[in-house]
């Protein structure tokens, strides 16, 4: 349908180019509510659930290049702006007692180094005067508080801590906003890729990502680019997201066998996605899409997700996976909210987590014909894993938990106006109006017919009453006189009277 042509010019690329929609994000974080008697072993740890603080996400799809192969090359731009009357509280005043991330986390990716270097890292801590709690504002957390710990890190390996504050929100957008270059699709019938990686019915839809950062494949899962049709024993379905979506734009004609996978950068992987039933929205038929069933799974039950362990070894459990490649190393991990869907010993671990399928799984509509969003709710938990620290109180009472820290939400409930004109007059309006305009066409051509051919049958009678029927320009008697036949003359245009410059080039 030309309606949904992305193309230079036309108002698909406008619409794309500044989405109409608007996005929330919705936070949740986990307050822990008894510290002390956690800290001197009395109790489990005991998270409650405070939020939403809500922030609209507005985006931008900068620098687009249109390319010959029939795709698209732009770079994503994202900005937040807080949303009061959506959030519970002011992010400035609300108060979170967290674990510290970096005091732990650190201490975590230390946790196979040698004794001395624990001991160092414990030393350097203890200097910092690090504590294994923090009690911080809501924008603290979320974009970032002086610690001595952090910026003796960045002082002493710049290239690995680049930031001198940590915050949570912080370090996902500095990944999703980090000038990524994308190639998307928006002609699969010009020049399809040739990576075996793909499945078929990839390559046969628009507005799939092609390459991310000039890779259809995720180096930091052990992807190796290849030319053309090569193979490499490393790629795999698993560090491989050519075929995904950014969640902006989908295929038009949706069925109930559609499946996707979505990709941003600050998720480190695909996540999977599966079309579970047929809704209507608005008085608009859409299709619900849902997380795929088994895509947080161990890869000795889902294959696809082998390249997320190294060797077999260091292993989560059902229900979580690493995302510690994109976050310095340091063992964070993402899972469904409340650990839904997830082995039952994570949420045993810690107190006051209640896993609900309606609150916390993901879902998304999109609409039937036209593969635009419709409603969404994408939820991601960021979690800790601790492990096995060494030689510092502080960590060692978090050892072996998986730490829920927060929980996000990425939220469209309102489809822009632009989108619902859009639609009622391609499938509503459109439709009947093309069909009275065939109606009406054909009555018109039906008229002129009947009103020449009572001109002809007037004009016969009037003629054979006052002319010989030699002179009825289309009588049987003309056409028989061939003799008189007189050809139009062909005149020969001088070749000065053309004028290069009107030319039209193909």
């Amino acid at each position: 349908m030309r309606l949904l042509t992305l193309s230079p010019g036309s108002i698909y690329f406008y619409l794309w180019s500044v989405p109409p929609y608007k996005v929330y994000i919705n936070l949740y974080l986990f307050t822990v509510t008894n510290q002390e008697k956690f800290m001197n072993g009395e109790e489990k740890l005991f998270v409650k659930e405070v939020g939403p603080y809500c922030y609209q996400e507005i985006l931008y799809n900068t620098n687009a290049t249109f390319n010959p192969n029939g795709t698209i090359t732009y770079i994503p731009v994202r900005q937040l702006k807080f949303i009061p009357e959506r959030s519970v509280g002011d992010v400035k005043t609300d108060r979170v007692i967290t674990p510290n991330i970096p005091l732990i986390g650190i201490s975590a990716m230390l946790r196979d180094s040698s004794m001395f270097t624990n001991l160092g890292f414990t030393m350097v801590s203890n200097t910092a005067n690090s504590k294994s709690f923090l009690n911080i504002t809501i924008e603290e957390y979320l974009f970032g508080y002086d610690d001595l710990l952090v910026k003796l890190a960045n002082t002493a390996l710049p290239t690995w801590i680049n930031f001198e504050r940590f915050g949570i929100l912080d370090r996902i957008f500095a990944l999703d906003n980090a000038s990524n270059v994308i190639t998307m699709t928006t002609d699969y019938k010009k020049e399809p890729p040739q990576n075996p990686m793909y499945k078929p019915e990839e390559i046969k839809r628009n507005f799939y990502v092609q390459e991310f950062n000039g890779s259809p494949g995720l180096h930091h899962w052990g992807y190796q680019d290849v030319e053309g049709n090569e193979t490499n024993e490393a790629n795999s379905r698993c560090n491989f997201i050519g075929g995904s979506y950014d969640g902006t734009v989908f295929p038009s004609d949706l069925t109930l066998n559609h499946e996707f996978n979505l990709y941003r950068r600050a998720f480190c992987r695909p996540v999977a996605s599966k079309a579970v039933k047929e809704v209507v929205v608005d008085g608009m038929e859409g299709v619900e899409f849902s997380a795929k069933e088994g895509f947080l799974d161990e890869p000795s039950v889902n294959p696809d997700n082998a390249c997320y362990c190294k060797n077999g070894k260091d292993c989560l459990p059902k229900g979580i996976a690493s995302v510690s490649p994109c976050y310095y190393d340091i063992p964070i991990t993402i899972s469904q909210p409340h650990f839904l869907n997830g082995a039952p010993y994570l949420q045993k671990q810690v107190n006051g987590l209640s896993p609900n399928k309606s609150k916390h799984d993901l879902v998304f509509i999109l609409h039937k014909r036209m593969g635009l969003p419709l409603k969404g709710n994408l939820r991601i938990q960021i979690n800790l894993d601790v492990g096995e620290t060494k030689y510092n109180s502080k960590t060692t009472i978090f050892n072996n938990l998986h730490i829920p820290l927060c929980w996000l939400e990425l939220n469209v409930d309102e489809i822009p106006l632009i989108l619902k004109i859009a639609s009622r007059f391609a499938y509503d309006i459109g439709p009947v109006v093309q069909e009275i305009l065939k109606f009406c066409l054909a009555i018109f051509g039906a008229a002129m017919i009947s009103t020449s051919a009572l001109w002809l049958l007037q004009t016969s009678k009037i003629n054979e009453t006052n002319s010989p029927l030699e002179n009825l320009p289309f009588s049987r008697f003309s056409l028989r006189r061939s003799s008189e036949y007189k050809p139009i003359p062909v005149v020969t245009i001088p070749q000065e009277y053309f004028r290069p410059e009107l030319r039209i080039s193909k």
